[in-house]
């Protein structure tokens, strides 16, 4: 047979592989529920070994070739098929096209030229009248397969409805792949030649290889998921990232810095506004040559890193980050396991020398099965024009080793940071960072921000359209899916965080059933799930016991009385596994040494025959792998859990297995341990700890000083610690918020838990009577305290931002204002730092037309009130029942004259706490014990009952030095005046007479305000 002909037939065998193992992935094809696909599946497994060796596949292109028209003659037939073009299909770039012929091979069920894909021919470079040919080529080829002894499955399986609809959406995809194809082939040559690389050599053939791996490793993110039984209520196992994310806010913190440095009393220049807004990873990237991603678990920092890779890797940076500049090599490597390399090799790296780093890299991509020359990467980023992207900072379990890990990634960025154009993102969670913080002094620390409600619906939306093909059905689901997160407050606190959104979606669509309210909850709900307990309540097309045998199916052959036993014994090899690897502090581990570890575990706990326990082992590993995706083979014979949030669940839920003394003992062993921060968290909060452990648990916690790490507990926890508790540890918490003899970071990090739980000063909605203050010399009502983002919720869920009377009517400057930004809250109002989220926080972001809408909003709440108090939500009645009670009438922002007087006049240079006719307090320890300055290093707003030294003197008032600066109605040359100082100000900054000025319409500031009512006066 032709050469050729063997050629062309290989590489239809190799779209085939492609094709039949994409509808096992997706579970269209089940091989374990239809032993008739057996065959199949091992043919597949097989690939390019199958396709090469296939005789009877070689016969039946040949003679779809005659039947088209190739010659007899050797010679003639050579030329005939090279004018066809087929030879292309052999080329290593041209898999979408071998996929995509195989897949109109499979699907063409008559010789139709139309059912030809255009994007076919033009990768052919066939015109359009040759289209009947290649129909009539296929239409034989996919007529011979269907009695071939292992394709012939394949064939009829895609005479089912569900899998042609599986390949169209199949085909959409390879067409945008096809055309991407002639794309990424300019871009690697555009690499080539901007490195120097003689595209012939094995350097720029191992940079191709290098770059299809990466885009194939980092392309899809996985779901996790089992396999349901039925094909209508299948999920999909994973989505392609792209299709999937949502661009992430990010704060920049040199921007922010630089941006208060020059505001010079005047509106800050257009281009430096822009600096503050919707911060994405496209900035940070473009302007910062080394930067970290600092995020709470499951907030999307690997998801940011791999979209970085993503688009650099395929060319497509200019389009999707905006980067202006030329290519970037992008190289991205989980550090979870260079602890444990240089604890393999500490007699090779004795110093924090770059090297380490280096070799690591070498290794992981070995470990990859990537073959690249000796030095690849090193001579790559000596090159420059390389972006190393080190995820999983926090990840390094042993804190000496994490602190060697920072030096050697310091000394790496020291020493390639020379090479013109390398750039270089981290990632890490805050404690892992923050321990380490002292050893990298180089990174830009920015903090990735959760989903704002936009976000989250976007995410929402995304996903829903990956799981469910059915248009109508997926609205409605993402319309009751929306309602249902919105309408629960903690639900849709866990939204903002993309992993749990991602989870709470998949829950949802799969379970159909009331969202869990608590992270633990989510986590077992998905565990439920993944080990098959929920399939197993599912009668699907393939009836409950296909779904049973699933859930039953654990690899070791034991006989279950039910799925529910089938399920707990999953979830309890499972859960030694997670304790184990906690214990050990190893994000993953050898199969070996996971098979030892399970194979006691199964004789000594599940009563395994001695001579079968390493069996159970073996097939256990294998199930879990395959089945439910939560231990999974993450390299060649290396194992770990899916995600470190499973692992950190099952090992607390290990954890409240122990008696009481040792979860105690062991508790308070790691307390300040960021290895066993979230399994102790998730440990107290768990529904198998009993109320009675839980405050045992808290109790010791406390008795041994952790009362923080006890706050966070009891946030976790929620109404599953008892109100009693609740009580005592707000009682603590607020005790050491205000302890002036405590470090301000200690007592700022009480204030935050504090919040966290809910609390608010009782005296919140008080108003204080401060006589002689007015302008005209009357008397003031003032806020004690400046308005929070608890006060200012109700007026953006009372529409205040849609109601020109409240901007001063339809003709004034604040409704153009609004109406030209398109504002409907405040610039902060999502930002973890500042916003809606920190309830006791002053609200900031606030505009002073914003502060005057809000006066007047509250002006008619009060009248609301005095007519009819019924008319009024909880809410609203919380925000004027103070002020009823004191006679307010009118509401307003105080001017710069009577905002003095509140604070007792601006004499000697006086704070606010100062006896009226002095001295001023010069001691900074003193200042820094009664206001939120700069020097206290606290990088934010603070609660606005923590610091009661910092009382006014004579009237009360809280909070007016220093936390943040306060509009007042006072204008001068159309700028704005401020008084009281900030948190990013310097001390001398918040005395009584410091000024600041500022445009009304500045948007991303950081200012406040209170509010006064003038006593006695309707106007």
């Amino acid at each position: 047979m032709d050469p050729i002909t063997i050629a062309i037939a290989t590489a239809l065998g190799m779209g085939l592989a492609q094709v039949g193992n994409n509808l096992i992935e997706k579970g269209i094809i089940e091989p374990a529920l239809d032993p008739s696909t057996d065959r199949l599946k091992k043919w597949l497994q097989r690939g390019y070994k199958a396709a090469e060796a296939d005789q009877t596949l070689q016969q039946a292109v040949q003679a779809a070739l005659v039947g088209v028209g190739m010659p007899a003659e050797a010679g003639e037939a050579r030329r005939y098929l090279l004018n066809l073009g087929f030879d292309q299909l052999q080329a290593d770039d041209n898999s979408a096209l071998r996929l995509e012929m195989a897949r109109a091979t499979v699907l063409l069920t008559e010789a139709d030229p139309q059912l030809i894909p255009s994007d076919m021919l033009s990768a052919l470079r066939w015109p359009d009248d040759r289209r009947q040919i290649l129909a009539d080529f296929l239409y034989a080829v996919r007529r011979q397969l269907a009695n071939h002894p292992d394709l012939g499955a394949l064939i009829a399986y895609a005479d089912r409805e569900a899998v042609r609809v599986e390949l169209r959406t199949l085909g959409a995809a390879v067409d945008r792949l096809i055309t991407a194809t002639d794309q990424n082939t300019a871009y690697l040559r555009r690499m080539w030649a901007d490195r120097g690389l003689d595209p012939a050599k094995p350097d720029a053939l191992a940079l191709r290889h290098y770059l299809d791996h990466a885009v194939e490793r980092h392309s899809r993110i996985s779901f996790l998921f089992i396999r349901p039984a039925g094909r209508a209520d299948r999920l999909h196992m994973e989505a392609d990232l792209e299709t999937v994310f949502v661009p992430l806010q990010v704060d920049d913190p040199e921007a922010e810095a630089q941006t208060k440095q020059r505001q010079h009393h005047l509106r800050l220049p257009t281009e430096e506004e822009e600096r503050l807004k919707s911060v994405t990873i496209n900035d940070v990237v473009a302007r910062y040559p080394v930067f970290l991603l600092k995020g709470l678990p499951g907030s999307g920092k690997t998801t940011l890193l791999r979209h970085l890779l993503l688009a650099f890797a395929q060319g497509d940076a200019a389009a999707r980050l905006g980067w202006p500049h030329g290519p970037l090599l992008p190289i991205l490597v989980p550090l979870r396991n260079f602890g444990r390399f240089l604890r393999d090799h500490q007699a090779e790296f004795t110093n924090p020398a770059p090297l380490a780093l280096s070799k690591f890299i070498e290794d992981y991509f070995v470990e990859q099965e990537v073959e690249l020359p000796p030095g690849f990467f090193r001579q790559r980023l000596r090159e420059g024009r390389c972006l190393l992207l080190l995820d999983g900072l926090d990840e390094v379990a042993d804190r000496a080793l994490r602190v060697k890990v920072a030096q050697i990634v310091n000394a790496f960025i020291q020493t390639y940071a020379r090479y013109e154009g390398n750039r270089f993102g981290l990632a890490s969670r805050p404690r892992g960072y923050e321990e380490v913080a002292a050893y990298l002094p180089r990174p830009v620390v920015c903090t990735v921000q959760p989903l704002t409600p936009a976000g989250r619906d976007h995410l929402v939306t995304n996903l829903l359209k990956e799981l469910e093909a059915d248009v109508q059905l997926r609205r409605r689901q993402t319309e009751r899916l929306l309602a249902d997160i919105q309408a629960k407050d903690k639900v849709d606190e866990l939204s903002r965080n993309p992993l749990f959104c991602t989870t709470l979606t998949l829950v949802y669509v799969y379970r159909r059933t009331t969202l869990p309210e608590r992270r633990v909850d989510v986590y077992q709900e998905l565990i439920d799930l993944m080990l098959g307990f929920w399939e197993a309540h599912k009668v699907t097309g393939q009836g409950v016991v296909a779904s049973e045998e699933l859930a039953r199916l654990d690899g070791t052959g034991r006989v279950f009385r039910d799925d529910r036993h089938a399920v707990e014994a999953k979830r309890r090899a499972l859960t030694d596994l997670a304790d184990w690897l906690q214990r050990e502090q190893a994000a993953e581990t050898a199969r070996g040494a996971a098979e030892d570890h399970l194979a006691t575990f199964f004789r000594e706990r599940e009563g395994a025959p001695f001579d079968q326990a390493a069996g159970w082992a073996t097939n256990f590993l294998d199930v879990a792998h395959q089945r439910s995706g939560l231990f999974v083979e993450t390299d060649p014979d290396t194992f770990a859990f899916s995600h470190q949030n499973f692992r950190e669940y099952l090992a607390a839920t290990a954890l409240i297995g122990r008696r009481d003394d040792a979860m105690v003992e062991s508790v308070l062993a790691h307390a300040e341990d960021s290895w066993w921060e979230e399994v102790i968290l998730l440990a107290a909060a768990h529904p198998n700890l009993s109320d009675a452990r839980r405050e045992y648990l808290l109790e010791k916690l406390l008795a041994a000083g952790h009362l923080i790490l006890a706050g966070r507990c009891a946030v976790d926890a929620g109404d599953r610690l008892t109100a009693p508790w609740h009580d005592n540890i707000k009682s603590q918490l607020h005790a050491q918020m205000i302890d002036a003899d405590r470090n301000p970071q200690v007592r700022y990090e009480a204030g935050a838990v504090l919040d966290e739980l809910g609390w608010l000063p009782d005296d919140l909605n008080t108003w204080l009577l401060c006589p002689g203050c007015a302008e005209d010399g009357g008397d003031l009502l003032a806020m004690q305290y400046p308005v929070t983002n608890a006060q200012y919720a109700p007026f953006i869920e009372a529409g205040g931002y849609d109601n020109p009377a409240y901007w001063g009517g339809e003709e004034s400057e604040g409704w153009e204002w609004r109406k030209r930004q398109d504002w409907t809250q405040p610039g902060l109002w999502n930002d973890v730092r500042f916003g809606q989220t920190r309830r006791g926080y002053p609200v900031v972001g606030v505009t002073w037309y914003e502060a005057a809408a809000y006066a007047t909003w509250l002006t008619e709440l009060l009248e609301s009130a005095r007519r009819d108090k019924i008319a009024l939500n909880v809410k609203e009645l919380d925000v004027v029942k103070g002020l009823m009670a004191a006679g307010g009438v009118t509401v307003r922002l105080p001017a710069e004259a009577e905002w003095q007087k509140l604070a007792g006049g601006a004499e000697n240079k006086r704070y606010p706490w100062d006896a009226p006719a002095g001295p001023a307090t010069t001691d900074e320890a003193a200042i820094l014990a009664r206001a939120n300055t700069e020097e206290a290093q606290l990088q934010g707003t603070s609660p606005v009952g923590m610091y009661p030294l910092g009382v006014s003197r004579p009237y009360g008032l809280w909070d007016l030095s220093g936390n943040v600066w306060e509009w007042t109605s006072t204008l001068e040359d159309r700028i704005c005046i401020l008084k009281g100082g900030g948190w990013y100000a310097s001390f001398s900054s918040a005395g009584c007479g410091a000024r600041f000025r500022n445009s009304p319409n500045y948007l991303f500031n950081v200012h406040g305000f209170r509010l006064v009512s003038p006593v006695g006066s309707g106007s």
